[in-house]
């Protein structure tokens, strides 16, 4: 399983302009789950990350059939900056 993740500095008060421009009605196929949070201290901090079942062609497949090129412009426009953005592959899963 690979996990992407995006930490972003929004600019002032665009944290709506971006929660329209980020959600989706459904996970394109692949992604189990994606989930976005707020920094309790600073309100313009997010951290945005999701699950994808399958290897980084699959994953670069999904991204192309499903317009995320055109959905992380219409995000990028209400980020004053990205501080962190990757893609991980799970070793540890820790299940309470």
């Amino acid at each position: 399983m690979l996990v992407a993740l995006t930490v972003r500095r929004l600019k002032p008060d665009a944290f709506d302009d971006f929660r329209r421009a980020w959600e989706r009605e459904s996970a394109p196929p692949g992604w189990t789950r994606a989930l976005t949070a707020r920094s309790v201290e600073d309100e313009q901090e997010i951290v945005s990350f999701g699950f994808f079942q399958g290897d980084l062609d699959e994953l670069r497949r999904s991204q192309q059939e499903f317009g995320y090129a055109s959905q992380r412009s219409a995000v990028d426009e209400h980020v004053e900056a990205v501080l962190a953005d990757g893609l991980y592959e799970i070793v540890i899963d820790l299940q309470g």
